[in-house]
């Protein structure tokens, strides 16, 4: 079984109308210096999580950030929904 990466920080926030907004910092795949902050909302609804709204920032060795291009998970990938405060 493969192990899965772990993010460098990870938090997440229940906002006022019952949503979750959360943000992980992963380590670069090929540049150990560099991150990839994800920020996503996501909501359960009829029974499942589903991420409503996804941003990713790269920040290079150099420490540039720049926005990442949007991408789908394929169904029944997406990644598990936080714990209840």
């Amino acid at each position: 079984m493969a192990s899965r990466a772990k993010p460098k920080a990870s938090f997440h926030k229940r906002m006022a109308d019952g949503n979750y907004l959360g943000i992980a910092v992963w380590p670069g795949k090929t540049e150990p210096e560099a991150e990839v902050i994800a920020i996503q909302v996501r909501s359960f609804y009829d029974g499942k999580w589903e991420t409503l709204e996804r941003m990713a920032i790269y920040r290079n060795p150099k420490g540039t950030y720049s926005a990442l291009p949007e991408r789908r998970e394929p169904k029944g990938l997406e990644t598990p929904a936080p714990e209840s405060e």
